[in-house]
């Protein structure tokens, strides 16, 4: 049997911006879903549920500008990475730093800002396309920025997948 130790905590959720507003909701049977509002699903069927609300990525960044650049999957990610250091009471010395790696878990980079793009590339020019297009819609910018971000230099690695069948005697 295989360990795991979990040293700290970091969420943001539909319920919370911290691990304890989190954990309060939680045992509260406080639910997160509402209408969408960071996204526009007026001509959509279903227009409910759960986003992280009230989230202020600028504390998490080592200046504001870096927080406005990044798309919100990699807000988020360098959020919650550095409340589970804090939590943890983890602090990335000289001596830690090429020893402490960074992996993360992203379903789909930023579709909204290369969305953005594409219709900015159709309806006005090709020429006014951000030239971050790319980096700021790639998955694996959430484990970059968070290792930049914390002063990680050990190993990194974006991690993603969708659902995977398996038969039942694997389960």
């Amino acid at each position: 049997m295989k360990r795991v130790a979990v040293t700290g905590l970091g969420i943001l959720s539909p319920v919370g911006n911290n691990l304890e507003s989190c954990w309060s909701a939680v045992l509260n049977g406080v639910s997160g879903i509402s209408k969408v509002t960071q996204i526009n699903l007026e001509k959509q069927s279903v227009q409910i549920g759960g986003e992280c609300k009230n989230f202020d990525p600028a504390p998490f960044f080592s200046n504001e500008k870096e927080a406005r650049r990044n798309q919100r999957f990699v807000q988020l990610s360098v959020a919650a990475a550095k409340m589970a250091m804090q939590d943890a009471n983890l602090e990335l010395t000289d001596a830690l730093k090429n020893e402490t790696g960074v992996s993360i878990g992203v379903g789909v980079g930023g579709l909204s800002y290369l969305e953005e793009q594409i219709v900015t590339m159709q309806e006005k020019d090709p020429s006014r396309v951000s030239p971050f297009t790319i980096p700021g819609f790639i998955a694996n910018m959430a484990a970059g920025i968070t290792a930049m971000e914390t002063g990680a230099k050990g190993p990194n690695i974006c991690v993603t997948t969708a659902c995977l069948m398996t038969k039942e005697k694997d389960l």
